[in-house]
């Protein structure tokens, strides 16, 4: 079986004499037709951190049913399915009160810990995968994972209907982000990114105006010189968090769901009691949020095809995790069909 398969920093190998696994008693094995490439592994591919080497990279995937466990029941082969990566123990404080994002095990995942879905097979747990209706693309199928934790993070973050929000960062998840705000009836969404293309597909998916990182005090003149309700932070490098506490009004809301795994100085942390300000982090999702998100894309009320701008072949992944290690790169969501 072929596969592409992460080493460690800088270090990403497509394999070409893979096992292929099997389904066990209470799996699936299917055939992937669509993985996404995740900035988490990009930063993973830079840094070295947060993924375990040697593992077959892919937690954004849809594919085919192939195989079914014995005691698999409601799945059949030929079913279209998108798949929920997470992998939680299921007995935890936190997985008891149906909180799986927050299990102890924490950031364990298929494509992350544990072989994921860049190959031609991956078996998962049968009460991860979810059917995709006739009507969605796999390429739709896909990106159901990454919208997750944005509709995750804007629930998580209390936002109401008529608040206005600020968005750091246009990536897949800035411009998911953004999406999710819009159906969640936000009176004005501001989009702050560096790359142009980026801030026009800002425009294009719901935001109200978008600015250059060196602009953004522009959106306190924007709202009355009191400042965003809420900031969603979806790079999560130290100048897009100070960016944000200067930003944010008295009494607002920074969620930061980018993630950056290198140790870093802060200064004017002060802020945060002196202006009321609510910081929280969030990471991931759980299982209904998955499903709520797959009904959103597959209802058109999230545009998921607009953020790929980019189908390659197994074989270029080691090439395209380089050209995604560059922050000034031209690509949102990149997808690799297999």
């Amino acid at each position: 079986m072929r596969g592409a398969v992460y080493l460690g920093k800088e270090n990403v190998e497509v394999k070409n004499d893979l096992e292929k696994p099997k389904a066990e008693p209470n799996e699936v094995l299917i055939k992937v037709r669509y993985c996404g490439i995740c900035g988490s592994g990009i930063e993973s591919f830079k840094s070295g951190g947060m993924y375990i080497p040697n593992i077959i990279l892919g937690h954004e995937l849809s594919g085919e049913i192939v195989e079914i466990g014995t005691n698999v029941k409601g799945f059949k082969p030929g079913n279209r399915v998108t798949v929920n990566p997470n992998v939680p123990c299921g007995e935890c404080y936190w997985c008891k009160r149906y909180k799986e994002n927050m299990c102890i095990l924490s950031n364990s995942s298929i494509g992350t810990t544990q072989d994921g879905g860049m190959a031609e097979f991956v078996a998962v747990r049968a009460d991860h995968v979810h059917l995709i209706p006739d009507e969605m693309s796999f390429i739709e199928g896909a990106c159901v994972e990454p919208l997750s934790n944005c509709i995750y993070a804007v629930r998580e973050s209390g936002f109401k209907v008529g608040e206005n929000a600020t968005v750091f960062g246009a990536g897949t998840i800035g411009l998911m982000t953004i999406q999710a705000l819009k159906a969640t009836g936000a009176s004005q969404i501001f989009a702050i990114e560096p790359v142009e293309f980026k801030q026009k597909k800002a425009l294009e998916l719901g935001a109200s105006k978008s600015l250059d990182p060196k602009q953004y005090n522009k959106v306190s003149r924007y709202t009355d010189r009191i400042g965003p309700d809420h900031i969603f932070d979806c790079v999560g490098i130290p100048g897009t968090i100070m960016s944000s506490i200067n930003l944010i009004k008295r009494g607002g809301n920074i969620t930061l769901i980018g993630i950056h795994v290198e140790p870093f100085e802060m200064k004017g942390w002060m802020q945060l009691p002196l202006k009321n300000i609510n910081l929280r982090g969030v990471f991931s999702f759980t299982p209904e949020v998955f499903q709520a998100s797959l009904n959103l894309i597959a209802n058109k009320k999230v545009n998921a095809k607009a953020i790929v701008t980019k189908i390659i072949k197994l074989d270029e992944v080691p090439e395209m995790f380089e050209e995604l290690a560059n922050p000034r790169h031209k690509e949102i969501k990149v997808l690799v069909e297999i």
